[in-house]
């Protein structure tokens, strides 16, 4: 039973739905509002019309008509200028479609589901039970009295046996027919089959080839971290032939000497030079003394006696001078002063010299502890590896042009049958559709028979 009507870019519908209420539902409305098109589209639905793309709506390229069953089941009818199919969509199952069905001609599915197809009175009259056009009169009133009886006769018992039998014989005709077209088909798909045999092994010869195309490609990553090691190798001897140059170097030099301290030599030199300084100074008084002459008269004593007093603490003085100089003169001369700029850079040099020593003898202690590195493997190895890798590569590149050769087989022999599939159209022995869409279907096996 149909629920609902669907009619898209048909005739004088742009898209309209009609749900069909319980009982009679009536449509209304003026003249050329599309009513007479809602009758046209079951029609085409049920009959598909050889020039269905009268039906097709003004300025666009498809028509589309569909009912939904009260069992959730949709049917559909696409309609273009030069091709129509059909579209079956059952609940919770894929969609299934129609191509190539013949003009005037609906699948049987979609007929066994919709049901309102003519009815046959013999091998040339047909009624319309369910559909009537609005230019001529209802079922069997323009039709001649012998077909209205030849009608009501066959809807006996005994003429429908006498239909059914015929209708028997006609399928046991087409059946031996059926049979023959099968048994020359099976045998076309057996050659053909014969020659899709060699795809197992080309199945296997392509898995060897990714296979092996994987270990090439693991083997050609690993050989940049291959050179990463042979460089780090390479500076680590390096480094480590210079420290061992600058440990021979620094292993024979001793400790430079400790500095006296000089507190007491620059105390000496600053007395010397104090006395030096006196010694000029008396000499100079002397100079002038000597030239003066006698003395005056007696002058009172007391300044003479505080000179005499002064004088000979002068002497006194000069005595101990003399001593103090005697005492000097026996000693050497002081060293000249050298700058001070160069013993502190070279005390800084020093100082550098002993850190980078104490360094270097931190480095030769680790050193110490490590194991000799190790000794360089021949190269004719590796040189065989390389050669080997090469050859790896020429076998890769050949593999992937039997790979693509056998792709391109593949997709020849897979458009081969599809092709063959397009021609048979539906399975003989269960009806189902073959066609391109279950090209896939076919070649996994899921059409076991």
């Amino acid at each position: 039973m149909i629920k609902k009507i669907i009619l898209h870019n048909f005739m004088a519908h742009g898209h309209s739905e009609i749900a069909l209420a319980e009982g009679v539902t009536v449509l209304t409305g003026p003249n050329n509002t599309g009513k007479s098109a809602v009758v046209e589209a079951l029609r085409c639905l049920s009959e598909n019309p050889a020039l269905g793309r009268a039906f097709i709506r003004h300025g666009k390229k498809q028509a589309t008509v569909a009912v939904e069953l009260e069992d959730g089941t949709l049917l559909r009818w696409h309609r273009k200028k030069t091709t129509s199919w059909y579209e079956i969509e059952r609940p919770g199952q894929e969609p299934e479609s129609f191509y190539k069905m013949g003009q005037g001609k609906a699948p049987p599915q979609v007929l066994e589901l919709l049901r309102i197809q003519p009815v046959d009175i013999d091998d040339k009259n047909r009624v319309d039970v369910h559909l009537s056009d609005q230019r001529t009169p209802i079922f069997l009133i323009d039709r001649p009295p012998a077909q209205v009886a030849h009608f009501f006769a066959a809807s006996s018992e005994g003429a429908h046996l006498l239909a059914m039998q015929d209708l028997l014989k006609s399928k046991i005709r087409d059946a031996k027919k059926d049979r023959q077209t099968l048994q020359l088909a099976q045998q076309a798909q057996r050659g053909m089959l014969d020659r899709l045999a060699a795809l197992p092994d080309i199945a296997l010869a392509l898995e060897a080839a990714e296979a092996e195309e994987h270990e090439l490609t693991a083997l050609a990553a690993a050989l940049p971290r291959l050179a990463q090691c042979v460089t780090q190798m390479r500076q680590l001897r390096e480094r480590r032939a210079l420290l061992a140059r600058r440990r021979l170097v620094l292993e024979p030099l001793d400790l430079p000497p400790t500095l006296e301290p000089v507190d007491r030599l620059l105390r000496h030199l600053a007395r010397r030079a104090e006395l030096a300084a006196t010694q000029q100074s008396l000499l100079g008084r002397r100079h002038v003394l000597e030239p003066l002459a006698g003395p005056s008269g007696l002058e009172p004593v007391r300044p003479l006696a505080r000179h005499l007093a002064d004088r000979q603490a002068l002497a006194m003085r000069t005595t101990r001078l003399e001593r103090r100089k005697t005492v000097l003169q026996a000693l050497d001369e002081p060293p000249a002063l050298a700058e001070a700029a160069r013993p502190a850079a070279l005390l800084q040099q020093w100082r550098d010299l002993a850190q980078r020593q104490a360094a270097a003898r931190g480095r030769g202690d680790a050193l110490e502890t490590l194991n000799p590195p190790p000794v360089l493997e021949p190269v004719a190895p590796l040189a065989a590896m390389l050669q080997a890798l090469r050859r790896l590569n020429v076998q890769r590149e050949q593999a992937r042009q039997r790979r693509q050769a056998a792709e391109s087989a593949l997709v020849a022999q897979r458009e081969a049958v599809a092709a063959r599939l397009e021609a048979i159209g539906h399975c003989p022995t269960c009806g189902q559709v073959l066609s391109r869409a279950t090209l896939d279907e076919f070649l996994e096996g899921g059409h076991g028979h």
